[in-house]
């Protein structure tokens, strides 16, 4: 029995090639992935909460 999955999707075959690249190369398993993504995602916060700060002194 042969099954076939259809995506529907906008993306270009391209960006999905790219995207499945990095993740094999890097030998990455999703939860060392979505750490990395936390991680990121905090120091970004960090760092507007730090600019929101410096424009309240100066005003």
């Amino acid at each position: 029995m042969n099954k076939y999955i259809i995506l529907d999707s906008e993306r270009s075959d391209g960006c999905i090639d790219f995207t499945m690249i990095i993740i094999n190369r890097n030998n990455a398993s999703i939860s060392t992935i979505g750490g990395s993504f936390r991680g990121q995602n905090q120091k970004f916060s960090n760092s507007l909460k730090r600019n929101r700060e410096k424009q309240k002194k100066s005003d």
